[in-house]
């Protein structure tokens, strides 16, 4: 299964491909098919977009695959540096 889910923006004139959420459910015998859509919470303003979890996750990294309870994690798109990171927070909240 593939646990990279590519996220777009879309915008007046163009789509663009800002990243992979990499990520899955945090059980091993679940049907993780509709997440992250399900559980996905989305925020924005002019100067990021956040994307934050109603639910907890494990970050699919390539040396290790970390558990983090849902309001520990986020991932952050800022339109100045035209790129997606991820944040470890216990607060989701935007500016």
């Amino acid at each position: 299964m593939n646990m990279y889910h590519p996220v777009y923006l879309i915008t007046e004139c163009q789509i663009k491909n800002i990243g992979n959420l990499n990520i899955r459910l945090d059980c091993d015998n679940c049907d993780a098919l509709n997440y992250p859509l399900e559980s996905l919470i989305i925020k924005g303003n002019d100067k990021k977009v956040e994307f934050s979890f109603k639910k907890d996750l494990v970050l699919m990294d390539k040396s290790d695959f970390p558990k983090f309870k849902k309001d520990e994690i986020r991932f952050i798109y800022e339109f100045n540096t035209d790129r997606l990171k991820i944040e470890k927070s216990t607060d989701a909240n935007m500016q």
